[in-house]
């Protein structure tokens, strides 16, 4: 496993804060002490700190301070579909095709919305309220049982996608996703 050097440090510690909303949009950072906290020189943290806005996380504004940067919803929502839609190549690469099972599943539940809504033209009203047409709302419907059949992978032990404790761990030792605590 390799050492971390300070600045990895300080900018895993500082991340996992902000993603876990310890410190929030909008809060003053302040390297001096941020870098005493962590006995840190100050030069990694202003590092960690420039990674840090590098990554959207934090707004470094010259005679204004460091700050946690506000969500951007925008780009949430960029990275979201970018990690939807290669989950979802992913997924069409290991299963392509929804089974037999599947497909009866959809046109099954296809059927109780029609019945629902009375016939399949007020049924499909009811999609083009969503601002979808019918063609968009079965891709969708499809990309579900595909994402059941991901969830599955993820979970079943000795799957393609399943890993161990043991192989998390060991990958987020290597990535450097661990922070393991100080000894004093």
């Amino acid at each position: 496993m390799a050492v971390r050097s300070a600045r990895e440090a300080a900018y895993e510690t500082i991340r996992s804060r902000i993603i876990t909303m310890e410190l929030k949009p909008g809060d003053e950072l302040n390297d001096h002490e941020l870098a005493q906290e962590l006995g840190i020189s100050r030069t990694p943290m202003r590092e960690a700190l420039i990674m840090l806005n590098i990554a959207h996380m934090v707004t470094i504004k010259p005679q204004s301070g460091t700050h946690v940067a506000p969500i951007d919803l925008h780009l949430m929502e960029l990275e979201q579909f970018s990690r939807y839609t290669l989950e979802k190549e992913i997924l069409n690469r290991i299963r392509g095709r929804l089974t037999a099972e599947q497909e009866a599943a959809m046109a099954e539940s296809d059927q109780s919305y029609i019945d629902q809504y009375g016939s399949e033209e007020a049924f499909e009203a009811e999609i083009a309220k969503l601002g979808m047409r019918r063609e968009t709302y079965d891709r969708v419907a499809r990309s579900n049982y595909l994402y059941q059949d991901l969830y599955e992978l993820y979970n079943t032990e000795g799957s393609a996608l399943y890993a161990s404790d043991e192989d998390l761990a060991v990958y987020a030792a290597d990535q450097n996703y661990i922070t393991f605590p100080r000894r004093i």
